[in-house]
């Protein structure tokens, strides 16, 4: 616990959001990352479900939520390596065995914010380089939908890994459009 709590107090990290909220508040939205924070494997954050919950626990503890840290930023290696059809990309089960709804719901509960990464291409940059987690390439809007929709996620890192020129070219814009669409559901759904 010591060595998450002095990364989480010598780590200043500005987000850039795609939520409602954080467009509209007198600060940027502020957090931690487990790209910048975790030890790398290959590369690639270490990142679990319980070391998540300990790295919360340490952000309401320091007094980081307190003055503003609210966003917990999941970086690459979250996702699964295979794709249910029509259930949106789900977390990998060994790393995160309660699922991450299970994860954004331990955050929400105290007052911090789940964040995700993402990519518009067909694997993450890890799993193009070869673990296989996989991007949101022709699923974006059903893994916005899910995230956003039914996780409550309020942050989302969208990396140009595994992406053609093309893609590129509007990733953010298609990016912006499905979370604008899962927002306005979201908000169909729970108008309170």
């Amino acid at each position: 616990m010591r060595s998450w709590l002095i990364v989480l107090l010598l780590q200043v990290l500005v987000l850039s959001c795609g939520s409602d909220e954080a467009r509209t508040t007198d600060r940027p939205p502020l957090g931690w990352s487990s790209w910048y924070g975790l030890g790398k494997e290959d590369g690639w954050p270490q990142t679990d479900e319980r070391t998540i919950k300990e790295i919360a626990l340490a952000m309401v503890a320091t007094g980081l939520r307190d003055a503003g840290y609210t966003i917990l930023h999941v970086d690459d290696s979250w996702q699964s390596t295979t794709r249910e059809a029509g259930k949106g990309l789900q977390a990998d089960k060994e790393k995160f065995p309660n699922g991450m709804k299970a994860v954004a719901n331990f955050l929400h509960a105290r007052n911090l914010t789940l964040g995700l990464y993402t990519t518009p291409g067909r694997f993450s940059c890890a799993g193009e380089a070869g673990s296989g987690q996989l991007g949101s390439y022709g699923f974006m809007q059903e893994d916005i939908d899910l995230w956003i929709g039914e996780w409550g996620v309020g942050y989302l890192k969208n990396c140009i890994c595994n992406t053609t020129i093309s893609m590129r070219r509007t990733a953010y814009a298609d990016m912006r459009k499905a979370i604008d669409r899962a927002l306005t559901r979201r908000r169909q759904r729970f108008p309170f």
